[in-house]
C-alpha cells in the first residue's frame, strides 16, 4: 500500500496542470485506455504503475547520461524491453499514460484520495468481469465486436505459434525450469513484438503517405478508433487462451506419461518411481506456476502497448480530422486565390484603360493649355487694339474740333478777303 500512495501523490503533482485542463475540457477522450487498464490484475497494474513511475523519476531528474530505464535482472525480458520503450513516449503521450495510471490508481484505491476533486474514472459495468480461463488465470473476454481493420492500415502477419504435443516422454532433468519456461513462451512473445512493430512500421508508412490518401480514407479511419485496438485485444486474448489450451494438454500428457512410466517400471524399482513421479509433478507445477506469471507479465506488457496504441490512434484520428480542416482551408485559400487572381486580371486592365485615358486627358489638357495661353495673348492684343482705337477716336475728334476751326477760320478769312477786295475795287 505504500509504494501506491508514493505512486499517487507524485503523478498527482506531475499532472496538477494536465488533470486540471483535463476536467475544464469534460469527459475525457482517453475513456477507452483508461477502461482497459481495469482488466489488468493487482500484479500486472501493480508492474504498469512501477515502470511508469520509474520513468517519470527518470525524466524528472533531467540527466541525458540515461536515455532509458536499465535492465534489472529480476525482471523478464519482454517487462525490461518495455520499460525501455517507455523513453520513446513523446511528453504528451506520456502525461496521457501515466493520468490513465493515476485515474485507475484512484479507482482502485479510493483511501488514497485526500483532498482531490478531480473525478475518478468509472468503468463500464459491462467491463468489470474478467474472463477465467480454465487453468484459473484472469483474462478479459474477447469482445465479438471484431472489426476488420482497412488494408494498408495494420499488416497482416501469419505466425504458427502451435505448440506440438510431445510422442514421447521428454528428458527434463537437464534443462533449468526458467529456460523451459522462456522456450515454451518465445512463440507468443515473438508474435506479440512482431505483431506490435508490424502495427507501428505501417502507422508510420501510413504518415508518411497520409498526404496522399487520407482524403480518401479519413471518413473510414474513424470508425478504427477505439473497436478495432479492442478486436486486436481480444484476438490477442483468443491466443493466449487457445495457447494455455495446448499447455494444459501438455501437462496432461507429460503428467500421464509419467505415471505410465511409472507403473511400468514399478516392478524393478517401486521406491524411486515414487519418489521420481512426485519430484516429476513438483517440477511440472512448478513450471505452470512460471508459465502462468510469465503469461500475466506479457499480457500486461501487451496491453500496455495496445494502450499506447489506441492512444497513438487516437492522436491520428485528431491528427485526420485537422488534416480536413487543413484541406477545407486550402481549397478556400485555392478558390480564394483564384478570385484574386481574376481580380488581379481585370484590376491590371483597369489600370491599362485608367492610363489611357489619363494619357488622352493630359493631351486634352495640354491643347486647353495652348487654347487658354492664345485666348489671353488674343485678349491682351485686343486690350491693346481698344486702346488704340479710344486713342485714334480721340484724336479724330480733336482733328474734327480743328478741322472745325480751320473752317470757321477760313470763313473769316474769306470774308474779311471779300471786304479787303471791294475797298481796293472801291479805291480804282
Amino acid at each position: 500500500m505504500e509504494f501506491t500512495q508514493v505512486h499517487y501523490d507524485t503523478f498527482k503533482r506531475f499532472l496538477a496542470t494536465h488533470l486540471a485542463r483535463e476536467q475544464a475540457g469534460g469527459a475525457s477522450a482517453r475513456a477507452g485506455a483508461r477502461e482497459k487498464l481495469t482488466k489488468l490484475n493487482k500484479q500486472q497494474f501493480q508492474e504498469l504503475s512501477t515502470d511508469v513511475y520509474d520513468e517519470l523519476a527518470r525524466r524528472s531528474s533531467g540527466s541525458n547520461e540515461v536515455p532509458y530505464l536499465p535492465e534489472r535482472e529480476d525482471f523478464h525480458p519482454k517487462r525490461n524491453q518495455a520499460r525501455q520503450k517507455l523513453s520513446t513516449l513523446q511528453k504528451n503521450r506520456f502525461k496521457d499514460l501515466a493520468s490513465d495510471v493515476y485515474y485507475e490508481l484512484d479507482r482502485r484505491f479510493p483511501e488514497l484520495k485526500k483532498d482531490n476533486n478531480l473525478p475518478s474514472f468509472q468503468p463500464n459495468e459491462q467491463h468489470t468481469i474478467p474472463n477465467k480461463l480454465a487453468d484459473g488465470v484472469a483474462f478479459r473476454a474477447p469482445k465479438s465486436n471484431t472489426i476488420v481493420p482497412e488494408k494498408g492500415t495494420l499488416k497482416e502477419e501469419i505466425i504458427d505459434y502451435t505448440i506440438q504435443k510431445p510422442t514421447s516422454r521428454p528428458d527434463t532433468s537437464n534443462v533449468s525450469p526458467k529456460s523451459r519456461t522462456q522456450s515454451q513462451g518465445s512463440s507468443i512473445s515473438d508474435f506479440g513484438r512482431r505483431y506490435i512493430q508490424s502495427v507501428s512500421s505501417e502507422g508510420s508508412n501510413k504518415d508518411r503517405s497520409r498526404d496522399t490518401v487520407s482524403s480518401q480514407k479519413s471518413n473510414k479511419n474513424e470508425g478504427l478508433n477505439t473497436a478495432s485496438l479492442d478486436s486486436l485485444m481480444a484476438d490477442i486474448g483468443s491466443m493466449f487462451d487457445h495457447k494455455l489450451q495446448n499447455v494444459g494438454e501438455f501437462n496432461t500428457n507429460l503428467s500421464s506419461q509419467n505415471f505410465s512410466s511409472a507403473d511400468a517400471n514399478r516392478g524393478e524399482i517401486p521406491d524411486n518411481s515414487k519418489f521420481s513421479n512426485g519430484n516429476n509433478n513438483e517440477k511440472i507445477n512448478l513450471e505452470i506456476d512460471k508459465i502462468k506469471s510469465d503469461y500475466e507479465a506479457r499480457i500486461a506488457s501487451l496491453e500496455n502497448k495496445i494502450s499506447e496504441l489506441e492512444s497513438e490512434l487516437s492522436e491520428k484520428n485528431n491528427n485526420l480530422v485537422d488534416n480536413a480542416k487543413v484541406r477545407e482551408l486550402q481549397r478556400k485559400l485555392e478558390t480564394q486565390i483564384q478570385v484574386n487572381q481574376q481580380q488581379a486580371s481585370k484590376l491590371e486592365k483597369l489600370e491599362k484603360e485608367f492610363n489611357k485615358l489619363n494619357e488622352d486627358h493630359q493631351q486634352q489638357q495640354e491643347v486647353a493649355n495652348d487654347v487658354r495661353k492664345e485666348a489671353t495673348s488674343l485678349l491682351e492684343e485686343i486690350k491693346l487694339l481698344s486702346k488704340r482705337n479710344d486713342e485714334l477716336l480721340l484724336e479724330k475728334e480733336q482733328d474734327a474740333d480743328q478741322i472745325k476751326a480751320l473752317k470757321a477760320e477760313v470763313e473769316e478769312w474769306k470774308g474779311k478777303f471779300e471786304k479787303k477786295k471791294i475797298e481796293l475795287r472801291n479805291l480804282k
